[in-house]
């Protein structure tokens, strides 16, 4: 892990009332916006919302609480064939929230994420088609913010990314590599340097565990490795025992700074959406905005 840097004096927290609140008000506008659609929609379960408890490396014991969202939004997916290949576009709201008491891990980031894809033709019965088994590359675009869960921390970023997609291969298919996603991602933006009431001033420290400082640009190299479903250890159709995992680090081109996150554990599937996650997360700082590592336990729903 790397050095750990001395916590930098900040404005109190926000009062739990007022940020529970905010947790619960984001996520009934994510549920009023986004989750007013008809039944087949639903079944896509775009929402997952976590609730349990967490241990710190500092041995405390806290709440934690996870909402992620992401949609494809219809109305703006296409598919246009020039030359034997097919082009698809797509654009989906994403909105993470994770965050707990102590120094449980926190991190917000909202952004509209998007995807474009060139599938090649295949001729099926005379009929050219987007060949559904054939290796192919997906370009992704994005843009928002990430945030630590007071919002004293504040980075604009925009993204994009080439993610080989090989899931459909029949070799892939058969085996574990088409439960996987890798992707290596570009990232440039601002961090934004907030007024700290504490210090009556400007914020002139960094975040803990980043070399990135308030006021200046942002240029970062991300990779990802994904398990995009559970690899089932036990199945009792529906019901049974699965892992799961997601490794990220990102390069710092502008300070030479390396930061990582590392989260993987057990999921307990109880069928109709639901499970019990037993995971081990590890980060070394921004832009995770937080150091060190945590156990925890939680009921996971998805809608």
């Amino acid at each position: 892990m790397s050095e750990r840097h001395s916590a930098p004096q900040r404005r109190p927290p926000f009062p739990r009332v007022t940020r529970w609140g905010v947790l619960g008000s984001l996520a009934l506008v994510v549920t009023s916006l986004f989750g007013g659609a008809d039944e087949a929609q639903a079944q896509t379960r775009d929402l997952s919302v976590s609730l349990g408890t967490v241990r710190t490396e500092a041995e405390r014991a806290a709440m934690r609480i996870a909402v992620e969202y992401a949609k494809n939004l219809g109305d703006v997916f296409q598919i246009r064939s020039r030359e034997g290949r097919s082009r698809i576009v797509d654009l989906s709201p994403v909105l993470t929230l994770e965050t707990g008491e102590a120094d449980a891990f926190n991190r917000v980031i909202a952004k509209i994420s998007g995807n474009v894809i060139w599938v090649p033709d295949t001729t099926i019965a005379g009929v050219r088609t987007p060949c559904g088994t054939c290796f192919f590359h997906v370009l992704t675009l994005s843009g928002g913010i990430e945030a630590d869960r007071a919002f004293d921390d504040v980075n604009v970023l925009a993204e994009a990314g080439w993610v080989p997609w090989y899931q459909n291969l029949a070799g892939a298919r058969r085996g574990l590599l088409g439960q996987t996603s890798v992707g290596v991602f570009v990232q440039a933006g601002y961090r934004a340097d907030l007024p700290d009431a504490a210090l009556d001033s400007t914020s002139a420290a960094r975040v803990p565990g980043t070399e990135e400082e308030p006021g200046s640009a942002l240029l970062r190299l991300k990779t990802d490795f994904t398990l995009t479903s559970p690899i089932s250890l036990v199945d009792f159709g529906g019901t049974g025992l699965a892992l799961i995992g997601r490794a990220t680090a990102w390069f710092d081109l502008a300070n030479s700074a390396l930061y990582h996150r590392v989260a993987g554990g057990l999921r307990i599937e109880l069928g109709d959406g639901e499970s019990f996650d037993f995971l081990y997360q590890d980060g070394s700082g921004a832009p995770n905005f937080n150091e060190g590592e945590q156990f925890s336990a939680s009921l996971v729903i998805r809608f």
